[in-house]
Formats: C-alpha cells, sequence, structure tokens
C-alpha cells in the first residue's frame, strides 16, 4: 500500500507538470511551436518530439526492453522538422498514453525490481523519478519559450 501511494503520487507529478506544458503549449500557434530564442536552442515542436520520444522509449514494454529503446530515433527528435500542430499533439498523446498504462499497472513489489536503461539495471523505484525529473527539466523550457514567444499576448496558469 505504502508504494502504491508513491506510484501515485509520481503519477500525479507528471499529471501536473504535462498540463503544464499542454497549457503552455496549447497558446502557441505553429509559428511559435517553431521558434527558437537564440540560435540553435530547442523549439517547443522539438521538445514535444524529445519529451514524446522519451517518454515512449523509457516505458514502452517496461519490463521487457532496456528504457532506451533501439527504434527510438533520438538525432530525429532533435531537429526542427515542420510538423503540424495535430502531428505534434497525436505524438504526445501517443507518448503520455505509454507512461500513464505502465504506472497504472506497476505493482508495489514492482518497484523493487529492477529495470535496464541503457545495459545498466537501476531499481524502479529510483528509474521512474529519474524520467520525471528529466521530464521535468524539458517541461519548465516549454513554459519558458512559449513565454517568450508570447510575451504579453502570454496568458498565466
Amino acid at each position: 500500500m505504502k508504494n502504491r501511494l508513491l506510484i501515485n503520487g509520481l503519477s500525479n507529478s507528471f499529471k501536473t507538470h504535462k498540463a503544464l506544458s499542454e497549457k503552455a503549449f496549447e497558446q502557441l500557434d505553429y509559428a511559435g511551436l517553431h521558434w527558437a530564442t537564440a540560435g540553435n536552442t530547442n523549439t517547443v515542436a522539438i521538445l514535444i518530439k524529445h519529451i514524446s520520444g522519451h517518454l515512449k522509449s523509457r516505458f514502452s514494454h517496461f519490463f521487457e526492453l532496456d528504457g532506451e529503446q533501439p527504434s527510438r530515433n533520438r538525432k530525429q527528435e532533435l531537429t526542427n522538422e515542420t510538423n503540424s500542430i495535430e502531428e505534434l499533439k497525436q505524438i504526445w498523446q501517443d507518448a503520455w498514453q505509454s507512461v500513464f498504462f505502465e504506472l497504472d499497472n506497476v505493482s508495489d513489489s514492482d518497484l523493487e525490481r529492477t529495470k535496464i536503461l541503457r545495459g545498466e539495471a537501476i531499481m524502479v523505484a529510483d528509474y521512474i523519478p529519474r524520467v520525471l525529473a528529466h521530464f521535468c527539466y524539458h517541461s519548465g523550457q516549454i513554459v519558458y519559450i512559449a513565454k517568450q514567444y508570447l510575451q504579453d499576448r502570454w496568458k498565466p496558469f
């Protein structure tokens, strides 16, 4: 039971930061999704693809495959292709289905199991917060970029 509370807390943190990211990128038009603050910085579109690829790789086939799956194309995630808003939203939602499916199905005893990430065995109790921290970092970037792009059109939430 205690572990289920931990899992629920982690799931709620994912949901909170997912909502923050969505509230930010939903304020953006096509140009805003592909806008960079300066130089070679990430755009919101790149971050959506990167986060989605990261989460899908980390949570799909959770106990069967390494968290860095061979099907993941990280280089592709980090290119500023001209993805449509609809494509980006679909990529995003597909990834989150994987996350919440696995979090809903992780049992108390699963937290003591190991998960492989890049060939390294990590306890699931450490693995999930690690993935969450990476996502939260990029979620903050999405909010920051959206605020910079929108300036006085930004709607706080």
